[in-house]
């Protein structure tokens, strides 16, 4: 384990004229992780320190970044930039080496994946401007989701937070799919989500995962938002979802 943190990279990397630090810990596998943080952001923080251990532990490479620190800067972001942001990382770990990723989500960032993976999977899409923005970028094997809110919505809302930014929502969980976009999912989804979530109801896990056409519930007993003092817990509820990629 020692070599392997060794060989960590924390660089810069420059993302539509914003500079954005990011950690990198290689592994042996063919398999890389990247982490889409919640709304408070800070992917680097010691916080989420256990998970990088652990998941490069069993093999598995893991990329974090910060593409934003806190709510204000995510509410300063469109959904395009953060687009931008997943492009990008996805694209470097392919270059490590990986030949397929795994995007792990904390809280509002499963949201900003489901949408993420709705616009760059869906055969509907007819602009060609929008196909080739996501030409070039490889495809993502599944999305693990850790309590995520993910609003329902009759109307969906991602066209317009394509150019407007985030802090034109009275309340981020605001933001959300419709029920047909989540029906046309094509990859597979893992949720995540402590029965003592004092901030999302599994409830909402739950519905979500009846929406989705390959998904799964793991449920871990007593544990709140931030899965304290049952990270070991977590640990073994996403691995197995990983090596399935392997």
């Amino acid at each position: 384990m020692s070599d392997l943190h060794n060989s960590t990279k924390e660089e810069i990397a420059v993302i539509n004229k914003r500079n954005i630090s990011f950690r990198y810990t290689p592994s042996t596998a063919s398999v890389g992780v990247l982490f889409i943080p919640g709304i408070s952001g800070d992917a680097l923080s010691e916080r989420w320190n256990f998970l990088e251990e652990e998941i490069t532990k069993a093999h598995f490479h893991f990329l974090r970044f910060n593409g934003w620190k806190n709510q204000k800067e995510l509410e300063e972001l469109t959904l395009s930039d953060v687009y931008s942001q997943i492009d990008y990382f996805t694209k470097f770990l392919y270059e490590q080496g990986c030949e397929s990723v795994v995007l792990l989500a904390k809280s509002f960032g499963g949201c900003l994946s489901l949408a993420y993976l709705f616009e760059k999977n869906d055969e509907t899409i007819k602009s060609e401007m929008k196909k080739a923005a996501f030409k070039k970028i490889p495809e993502i094997a599944g999305l693990i989701c850790l309590a995520s809110p993910v609003s329902i919505k009759d109307t969906e809302s991602i066209s317009r937070f394509k150019t407007e930014t985030f802090s034109h929502l009275n309340d981020l969980f605001d933001f959300g799919l419709t029920k047909e976009m989540l029906a046309k999912m094509s990859i597979p989804v893992l949720f995540i989500h402590g029965t003592k979530d004092e901030v999302i109801s599994i409830e909402n896990s739950k519905r979500v995962c009846s929406l989705l056409p390959d998904s799964e519930l793991i449920a871990i007993e007593d544990a709140d938002h931030s899965y304290e003092k049952k990270e070991e817990e977590l640990v073994h509820a996403l691995l197995p979802f990983l090596e399935s990629f392997m």
